[in-house]
C-alpha cells in the first residue's frame, strides 16, 4: 500500500479552471444553439414549379438551350426547366471544427482524469469498509491490513482524502457530463469525423474577437500545453524504462520485507544459522535462498504486457513474476506456485497477496524437508540416538532422522559424539536437522513455540501453546503427496 499524495491527486487542473469558467458563461452551450455558419449557394437546372430564385444568368442560358422550352409562342418562350439558384448552409466552417474536435479532446481528457480519481476512491472506501468490518474477515488479517493502513494514513488523512476524491469526482463528472451533451446536439452531428484541426489553432477573426468563439482557442493551447511533449529519443525511453523499472523492483523489496516480517530471514548474501532464508538483492531482481538451499528469484515487470506470457511459460522452477498489471497467472507443476502474481500500490490487500505466496513456498520447502535422512552416521552417534526416548530421532541402521524437537542437553551429547568420531560432515547434517525440527516447532501464525508430535510415514502434527492462537500445522500425505496444512483457530481444511 503507497502513500498517496491526495491532496494534489484532487486538486483541479488549470484546464479544469477554465472550462469551469467558459461553462459557467455558457459560451460553449451559446455557440452549440446558434453557431456561426456559412450559406453556400448553388446554380442547378431544375423544373419550373421546385424554382424558387432565378440564376443571374438564368435568361441567356435558357436562350441558348431549347431543349428547356416547354412552348414557343409570339411573345416569347414558356420555359419547362429554368437554372436556379439554391442556398444551403454550411457548418463545417474552420471555427466550428476547432469546437467539435475541442469536445472530443475535452472528453477523452475527462474521462481519464474521472478514471484515475474513481480508483483511487474505489481503494480508499475499500480501506475504510474494511476497518469497519471486522466480524467478516479472519482477526489477523484484519489487524495486518488495519496495522498497514494506520501507518500510511495518520489520524483522519483518509476520511479527508476521501471527501477530497469525492469532491473532485463530481465536478470532474459534472464537466464531462456538459461535453457530452454538446455532442449530442446538432452542431456537432454537421462536422465530418474526418476533419480535423493541428496542434496551433489559426485566429481567424471570429475566434479572436466573437464573444463565445473567443474562447476557443484559450481552452486549445490549455490542452496542447498540457499535452506538450516532444518526441523522446531512444536513449531517453531507455533511461525512462530503467527508471520506471528500478522504481517498482525497490516498491516490490519494500513490500517483500513486509511479507517476511514472520519469518526470520537474513538480508544480505547467503543464510545464516537459526534463520529461515535470506534475501539478497541481485540487479533488479530479489532472490530468497531457503536454508536447505531452495532459491526464490522474484523478478518485478513494471510495464506487463501480453508478449511476456509467452515467455514466462518457459520460466524455470523457482521463478516469480511481480506485476502492477494483471499476470494471468498459470499454475507451475513443479512448485504448485503461481507463476506470476499481481502486486500494485493500489491493492489493499497487496502485503497479504505476496505473503500468501511466500507463505506457500516455504511450506513446500518444510514439506519436503521434514524427516531427511541422515546416511553414513557412525555407531556412536546412532547409540546416543536410540538412547531419547518419545521418537524424537529415529535411527535405522547407519542412518538418522530428526523428527521432533530435542532437548539442548541431549542434543549436545550426540553433537560430541559426531565430534568425537571425527565425522564434521554428518556433525553439520545433524545440526541443520536440529534446526529444521525447532523451526518447524514454531508457530506460523504467532512465532511461538508449539507442541509437534511425529506422525507415520515421517509425517508430523504440531498445536500451538498460546491460549490466544492455538493454530495447528503439520505436514500430511494425500494422494502420494507431501502437503503443509496450516489451520488457524475457527479455520478448518486450509492448506497450503
Amino acid at each position: 500500500m503507497l502513500a498517496i499524495n491526495l491532496d494534489k491527486e484532487a486538486e483541479p487542473t488549470e484546464l479544469e479552471r477554465l472550462l469551469r469558467s467558459v461553462v459557467a458563461d455558457h459560451h460553449l452551450r451559446a455557440i452549440e444553439e446558434a453557431p456561426n455558419i456559412e450559406v453556400e449557394y448553388t446554380e442547378a437546372v431544375t423544373p419550373v414549379g421546385r424554382a424558387r430564385r432565378l440564376a443571374t444568368r438564368a435568361a441567356t442560358h435558357l436562350a441558348s438551350h431549347s431543349e428547356l422550352w416547354q412552348q414557343r409562342t409570339f411573345t416569347g418562350v414558356v420555359p419547362r426547366e429554368v437554372l436556379a439558384r439554391f442556398s444551403n448552409d454550411r457548418y463545417a466552417t474552420y471555427e466550428n471544427v476547432v469546437f467539435a474536435r475541442l469536445l472530443d479532446r475535452l472528453e477523452q481528457i475527462l474521462l481519464g482524469r474521472w478514471l484515475r480519481l474513481n480508483e483511487l476512491r474505489a481503494s480508499l472506501e475499500a480501506g475504510r469498509d474494511f476497518q469497519g468490518a471486522d466480524q467478516r474477515y479472519f482477526h489477523r488479517l484484519y489487524a495486518r491490513v488495519c496495522e498497514l493502513w494506520g501507518e500510511v494514513y495518520r489520524g483522519d488523512a483518509a476520511e479527508e482524502g476521501l471527501a477530497s476524491a469525492m469532491k473532485a469526482l463530481g465536478e470532474v463528472w459534472a464537466l464531462l457530463t456538459h461535453v457530452r451533451e454538446l455532442k449530442q446536439g446538432n452542431l456537432y452531428a454537421q462536422i465530418p469525423r474526418g476533419a480535423q484541426v493541428p496542434d496551433i489553432v489559426q485566429r481567424t477573426n471570429l475566434l479572436m474577437h466573437d464573444q463565445h468563439y473567443r474562447h476557443l482557442p484559450r481552452l486549445w493551447d490549455s490542452i496542447v500545453a498540457s499535452q506538450a511533449t516532444r518526441e523522446p529519443t531512444a536513449a531517453e525511453i531507455a533511461r525512462q524504462r530503467l527508471r520506471l523499472q528500478t522504481d517498482y523492483s525497490q516498491y516490490v523489496g519494500v513490500v517483500l520485507a513486509r511479507a517476511l516480517q514472520k519469518h526470520s530471514v537474513a538480508v544480505g548474501k547467503g543464510t545464516k544459522q537459526g534463520c529461515d532464508a535470506g534475501l539478497e538483492s541481485v540487479g533488479l531482481d530479489w532472490i530468497l535462498k531457503h536454508r536447505s538451499g531452495q532459491v526464490l528469484r522474484i523478478i518485478p515487470v513494471a510495464c506487463w504486457s501480453s508478449d511476456l506470457r509467452d515467455a514466462c511459460q518457459s520460466l524455470p522452477s523457482g521463478t516469480l513474476i511481480c506485476s502492477p498489471e494483471s499476470t494471468e497467472s498459470t499454475a507451475s507443476a513443479s512448485l504448485s506456485l503461481p507463476t506470476g502474481t499481481t502486486i500494485s500500490p493500489l491493492d489493499l490487500y497487496v502485503v497479504e497477496r505476496l505473503g500468501l505466496v511466500i507463505d506457500q513456498w516455504f511450506a513446500h520447502r518444510s514439506a519436503r524437508a521434514y524427516g531427511h535422512v541422515v546416511a553414513k552416521v557412525p555407531s556412536a552417534v546412532t547409540e546416543e540416538c536410540r538412547r531419547l526416548r518419545g521418537g524424537a530421532v529415529e535411527c535405522a541402521g547407519a542412518t538418522v532422522s530428526v523428527l521432533a524437537p530435542v532437548g539442548n542437553a541431549d542434543r549436545d551429547r550426540i553433537l560430541q559424539a559426531a565430534s568425537r568420531s571425527g565425522s564434521h560432515q554428518t556433525a553439520e547434517a545433524l545440526v541443520n536437522a536440529f534446526q529444521e525440527v525447532q523451526l518447524l516447532a514454531a508457530c506460523p501464525e504467532c512465532g511461538l513455540e508449539g507442541s509437534l508430535a511425529p506422525q507415520p510415514n515421517h509425517t508430523f502434527w504440531a498445536t500451538c501453546q498460546d491460549p490466544a492462537c492455538q493454530s495447528s500445522w503439520g505436514v500430511q500425505v494425500a494422494n502420494g503427496r507431501r502437503l503443509f496444512r496450516l489451520e488457524p483457530r475457527g479455520v478448518r481444511h486450509s492448506r497450503l
